[in-house]
C-alpha cells in the first residue's frame, strides 16, 4: 500500500471515528459535549439557604426556572438528595423526576420536606433537554446533563413531636413497630430499620415480594431469623436480613394471613381462607389444626405462660389448648368480657387475659376461672369504636382505644389515657427505653425529642 492510500484510510477512520462520536442512536446514548452550551439551564428563583425542622416542609417552596435557546423544547429535571434523606413532593407526584414541555416562562414548582439527619442538607437538580424517562422505573436520558443547580437548607431537630424519615409518604394502616437488640423495625408496605431509636429509617432491599405487596407481620425466633408474612405470597423468612426463602410446604391457601406466632422452632399461621398451622421446623414444613367445626377464620394466637395456646375464631369464641395446638378445647365465657368482634389478646407475664373488643371494651380475666374485670370507653358519636394494640411493656398493659372521642394510648396503672399531646390517629406505638413512645399515625411515623 502506498503513502497516499495509507493516508486516505486515516482520514476515512479519523472521519468514522467523528461521526460515530456525535450521533445519538435508538436506545439513547449520550450526545458529544462539546454542544452543551446550547441547551437547557436552570436558575433559582426563590427558595435557597432556606432554614427549618427535621421531617417537615421549608416554608417557601422551592422555584425554579429552566430556559433554552428555543421554546417548546422537552425537559427531564431530576432531582438527587446529596445530602439527607428528605424528600421532594409536587402534589401531584412523589417522583424524582419532572418531564415537560417548556413554555414561555419555565418556571416550576417543588416542596422539600427536609430530612433528619444532617444540620446542612442539599438538593441537586439537573436538566436533561429532549430527554424522556420511561414508566418502568429505568432512566433513558437522550442527552447529557446540560445543566445543573444545588440548594441548600439549614435542618433542625424541633422540641415535641417529630415526624421521622426515610419511609417516604407511605401508607401505615395495619403496620407496626417491633424490635430486636438494639434495632427498632418498621413493618407495612415494606420493611424498614432504624438504628437510632426511630428517627431516621432505611428501607431493607432484596426482599421478594413486589412493593404493591404488604407485609403484614414479623417476628423474631429466638436465633435472630426474622419472618414475615405477607399479603398474597404467604410466608417468608431470612436469617441474615440478605438472603430470604418462602416456606409454605403444606399450606393450601396463603393469601391474606390473620394471626401469625414465631417462638423456637414452632410457628403459628391463619390465613383468611385456610388455615390455622403449626410448623415445628422452623416453617419448613406445616400440618393444618383443626378447631371447632363452624369457625371459619382464626385470629390473636398467643401463648400462656404455662404453655397453654389460646386464639379467637370469627365468632369471637375463645378456644384453649394444652398441648400446643394438637387438641383444642372451646372456653365458656360471659359475653361481656367477649364482645364480638375482638381485636386484640395478650396475656400478660402473670397469666392473666386481656382482650381488646367491640364498644370499645378491655377486659382483664383470670386464665383459671375466666372472670375478671371489664373497663369499657364507649361513647355515643355513632361510630365503630374499639381496643386494639394491647401489649405489656415493663409490667405494665398498654393498649389503644379508637373511634371514640378520646382515642389514644391507655394503660391499666389508672384505666386512663395518657396524656401524650398528640392529635392524630394512633395505628402502632413502641415504648423507647427511655421511658418516650414512637407513635404511628396514618402519615408518618412520630419521634419525641
Amino acid at each position: 500500500m502506498n503513502k497516499i492510500m495509507k493516508h486516505f484510510y486515516t482520514l476515512l477512520l479519523i472521519s468514522l471515528a467523528i461521526f460515530w462520536s456525535c450521533e445519538k442512536d435508538e436506545v439513547g446514548k449520550e450526545i458529544n459535549p462539546t454542544t452543551l452550551e446550547t441547551f437547557g439551564k436552570l436558575e433559582i428563583i426563590l427558595g435557597d439557604k432556606q432554614s427549618g425542622f427535621f421531617g417537615e416542609f421549608l416554608s417557601d417552596s422551592i422555584i425554579v426556572k429552566a430556559s433554552s435557546n428555543s421554546l417548546n423544547r422537552r425537559y427531564l429535571i431530576k432531582y438527587e438528595m446529596l445530602k439527607g434523606n428528605g424528600e421532594i413532593e409536587r402534589g401531584d407526584s412523589n417522583k424524582d423526576w419532572y418531564d415537560f414541555n417548556i413554555d414561555s416562562t419555565g418556571i416550576f414548582q417543588l416542596n422539600w420536606r427536609l430530612g433528619c439527619d444532617f444540620n446542612i442538607q442539599k438538593l441537586k437538580l439537573t436538566v436533561h433537554l429532549d430527554s424522556t424517562k420511561n414508566y418502568n422505573g429505568d432512566y433513558i436520558y437522550y442527552n447529557k446533563p446540560s445543566d445543573s443547580i444545588i440548594i441548600t437548607a439549614n435542618a433542625t431537630k424541633p422540641k415535641g413531636w417529630v415526624k421521622s424519615c426515610g419511609t417516604g409518604s407511605l401508607y401505615f394502616s395495619n403496620s407496626k413497630i417491633i424490635s430486636y437488640e438494639n434495632t427498632l423495625y418498621l413493618v407495612g408496605r415494606g420493611l424498614y430499620s432504624s438504628t437510632d431509636q426511630g428517627l431516621n429509617w432505611e428501607k431493607i432491599e432484596g426482599i421478594p415480594i413486589p412493593d404493591s405487596d404488604k407485609i403484614s407481620n414479623a417476628q423474631f425466633n429466638s436465633q435472630g431469623w426474622l419472618y414475615i408474612t405477607t399479603e398474597n405470597l404467604g410466608v417468608c423468612y431470612t436469617k441474615d436480613l440478605q438472603n430470604w426463602e418462602f416456606i409454605n410446604n403444606g399450606i393450601l391457601d396463603h393469601r391474606t394471613p390473620t394471626t401469625f406466632l414465631v417462638e423456637g422452632s414452632t410457628l403459628f399461621v391463619s390465613f383468611y381462607f385456610d388455615g390455622p398451622y403449626k410448623s415445628t421446623d422452623n416453617g419448613k414444613s406445616w400440618n393444618k389444626m383443626f378447631v371447632g367445626e363452624d369457625a371459619q377464620r382464626f385470629y390473636h394466637i398467643t401463648r400462656h405462660p404455662s404453655g397453654d395456646v389460646y386464639l379467637f375464631d370469627d365468632w369471637g369464641i375463645l378456644w384453649i389448648s394444652k398441648d400446643s395446638g394438637n387438641s383444642w378445647k372451646k372456653i365458656d365465657i360471659e359475653y361481656k368480657y367477649v364482645d364480638s368482634p375482638i381485636y386484640d389478646l395478650e396475656i400478660d407475664n402473670s397469666g392473666d387475659i386481656y382482650i381488646g373488643a367491640d364498644d370499645a371494651s378491655i377486659s382483664k380475666v383470670s386464665s383459671e376461672t375466666y372472670t375478671g374485670e371489664l373497663h369499657t370507653y364507649y361513647e355515643m358519636n355513632h361510630s365503630s369504636q374499639y381496643v386494639e394494640d394491647i401489649k405489656e411493656i415493663n409490667n405494665v398493659i398498654y393498649f389503644t382505644v379508637n373511634g371514640n372521642p378520646r382515642p389514644g394510648v391507655y394503660s391499666n396503672k389508672n384505666w386512663e389515657k395518657i396524656e401524650l399531646d398528640f392529635d392524630k390517629p394512633i395505628l402502632d406505638y413502641f415504648l423507647k427505653k427511655d421511658g418516650t413512645f414512637l407513635l404511628l399515625s396514618s402519615d408518618r411515623v412520630y419521634y419525641f425529642n
